[in-house]
């Protein structure tokens, strides 16, 4: 059926328009009770319990979920630790100072310190101010500004 699922679409793979419905019904609820939790206990059990899983068809390496103090505009990550450990390389690290936030149009100024380049998991050298063009158009890039 996961064949079909993928080439043919729900109602194709002879998922019913009942289930569909059902299905949507639960998550659209869910959804609601995520977005109310503002102990944030239940998206808390629902990640851990993804992520801590022993039944192999539940358990996941990364639950994204919409962050509620952003109503929903940007996500937050809740990651397992071994796939942090087994798949997540450091290459760089960028120290930079935040500044001018405004919640009205969402922007902020950024100021890069420092860069930390890193070999093997191992800090090779800082660079504190003068960066070379490469490093600091990189920068840029990874950090989308113009």
């Amino acid at each position: 059926m996961v064949a079909d699922y993928k080439s043919k679409g729900l109602l194709d793979a002879g998922v019913s328009k009942e289930k569909l419905k059902q299905t949507t019904y639960l998550l659209e609820e869910l959804t609601s009770i995520f977005y109310n939790d503002s102990d944030y206990k239940i998206s808390a059990s629902i990640a851990h319990n993804l992520l801590y899983s022993t039944r192999r068809e539940i358990n996941c390496d990364v639950f994204i979920y919409p962050s509620i103090q952003s109503s929903g505009e940007n996500v937050n990550f809740a990651v397992h630790p071994n796939f942090v450990i087994n798949r997540l390389f450091i290459d760089k690290i960028y120290i930079i100072e935040l500044s001018d936030f405004n919640p009205k149009t969402q922007s902020l100024k950024l100021r890069l310190n420092s860069i930390g380049k890193l070999s093997n998991n191992r800090l090779l050298l800082w660079q504190n101010g003068d960066f070379k063009e490469d490093d600091y158009n990189e920068y840029k890039r990874y950090f989308n500004i113009i």
